[in-house]
């Protein structure tokens, strides 16, 4: 059986399905089906993971598989593993984060899969309005080699925008960085390099706005 005829069936299936999220082949078909588009090269493959979204109570791990399975060779569509992650993400912690591990596993997989894409001060903005009230109350237990990994990883993206000139989003990244410290690491060494550096770049953007004036 070809790719094409076996998304043809599994859709068939799917269609007839009369209560999909209590079906227990609904993972299935819908890691099948996320399988074929992605042989097919079809183009409409992030319409899986819409209707992974819509079923209510689906676990993220069907997700976070598809999200393998698009960086595996000859694919490695690393803008669908994104759209896949962000996805189990916001499954997993829409309401509450009951697992750390899991949750900084996450974040660590989505930032470092999301270095060339503009939306990350999107996500760490996320990331902190869920942070913020937590370790106000004491309450985060994000992992410590974790937190330094990804704060580390922030402003390194951040040096290399900079010297690519890209100096508007070297500066969001910057700023994302010393926030996500500041809740996140206990002991933070670097902290007056952090803040000279991102003076430094403030004030070389605030340069360049007063000469187009």
């Amino acid at each position: 059986i070809n790719a094409r005829k076996a998304l043809e069936l599994v859709s068939k299936c799917m269609t007839i399905m009369t209560n999909p999220s209590a079906d227990e082949a609904t993972p299935f078909c819908f890691v099948l089906k996320f399988a074929c588009k992605l042989f097919l090269e079809d183009n409409n493959i992030l319409d899986v993971i819409r209707e992974v979204e819509e079923i209510p109570g689906i676990s993220p791990n069907i997700l976070e598989l598809m999200a393998n399975m698009a960086m595996q060779e000859p694919y490695v569509l690393k803008h669908v593993a994104v759209k896949c992650l962000h996805a189990a993400f916001n499954a997993r912690f829409q309401s509450s984060i009951s697992d750390w591990k899991k949750f900084a596993e996450l974040v660590t997989d989505i930032t470092r899969m999301s270095s060339s894409r503009k939306n990350l001060p999107d996500f760490c903005d996320k990331l902190i309005d869920m942070l913020a009230p937590l370790c106000s109350q004491g309450s985060c237990e994000y992992p410590e080699l974790k937190a330094k990994w990804l704060v580390s990883w922030l402003w390194n993206e951040a040096v290399h925008l900079y010297r690519a000139r890209e100096l508007e989003r070297a500066e969001k990244l910057m700023s994302k960085a010393i926030q996500i410290a500041k809740f996140l690491l206990k002991t933070f060494p670097h902290a007056e390099e952090f803040k000279a550096s991102y003076q430094y770049v403030l004030t070389e953007l605030n340069g360049l706005e007063n000469d187009r004036k």
